[in-house]
């Protein structure tokens, strides 16, 4: 019986062994291929890292919280006017003053807009515009007078302050309040500005105190100013019709520019009547 069936049990290991090695290797899996794009379509970049925000300027009284005091001179009709200005409350405001009063600006400019209120002095017409800078205490609610403030650039209450002119308080009006903007006081010699009468002139305003410190905080916008009194005075220089350089059309004479903060020369034109923005224009 053994001899029989061992016959059989190899023979079935042989069929086995054979079907086994006769079985197809399964092959691995086919990796998708990658999606191509259309012809002349650009390959897709990885983005490039987005620029971080440009920071932000402090505002102008953040920047002057380290300036200390300022002050200064005005030297007219041969008398000294001694003022403070508030570089703490409007900064903007004393910054400008101090820039032209280094540059001669106000020199040898002539005191105009003589009423019963105010003493005024700078150019009669409309200039760069200066941002509106208030605080609680700076007001007109005392009527002695003696403050230092900006005319507007128009009549309207919200506008902003005119930067080529100034004025003096002779005495203070409340309906001023939140309208013009004060940036300093005299502290001695507002009798003088009283007594001023037409015609007379600045002969020399001088700063003093920290006054480089504060300039340092408003690179920015003095480069913004000095282009508009370039441009300003460059144009206001030559007669109508005249190209710099050339002859002037009914002289024949090459005229030199004249720089804006420069003392006039020659024959005057009359005086203006007031521009907007003036306290001499507002309703008494």
């Amino acid at each position: 019986m053994r001899s029989t069936l061992l016959p059989f049990a190899l023979t079935l290991g042989l069929v086995a062994s054979l079907a086994t090695s006769q079985t197809p290797a399964t092959a691995p899996a086919a990796t998708p291929p990658s999606p191509t794009l259309p012809a002349g379509q650009p390959t897709a970049s990885p983005e490039a890292p987005t620029a971080p925000p440009a920071e932000k300027r402090p505002s102008a009284k953040k920047r002057t919280k380290d300036v200390k005091d300022v002050t200064g001179t005005i030297l007219t009709d041969g008398h000294e006017v001694k003022f403070e200005l508030y570089v703490h409350k409007a900064p903007t405001l004393c910054a400008n003053f101090v820039h032209l009063a280094k540059r001669d600006f106000w020199n040898g400019m002539k005191w105009h807009g003589f009423t019963r209120v105010i003493r005024q002095a700078g150019l009669n017409l409309i200039g760069y515009k200066l941002p509106r800078e208030f605080a609680p205490d700076l007001n007109f609610d005392d009527p002695a007078g003696g403050l230092l403030c900006y005319p507007k650039v128009s009549d309207k209450s919200s506008d902003a302050a005119n930067g080529v002119r100034f004025f003096i308080t002779i005495k203070n009006q409340e309906r001023w309040n939140l309208d013009f903007q004060i940036f300093g006081k005299v502290t001695s010699g507002l009798e003088h500005i009283v007594a001023l009468s037409e015609g007379a002139t600045i002969e020399k305003i001088t700063i003093d105190g920290d006054a480089d410190n504060l300039l340092k905080q408003f690179d920015v916008e003095i480069t913004q100013w000095n282009e508009w009194l370039t441009r300003e005075g460059r144009a206001r220089q030559l007669p109508p019709g005249t190209i710099e350089g050339t002859p002037d059309r009914r002289t024949g004479e090459v005229i030199p520019l004249r720089e804006l903060d420069s003392k006039p020369t020659g024959p005057q034109p009359p005086a203006e009547k007031p521009t907007t923005g003036s306290p001499e224009t507002q309703p008494k």
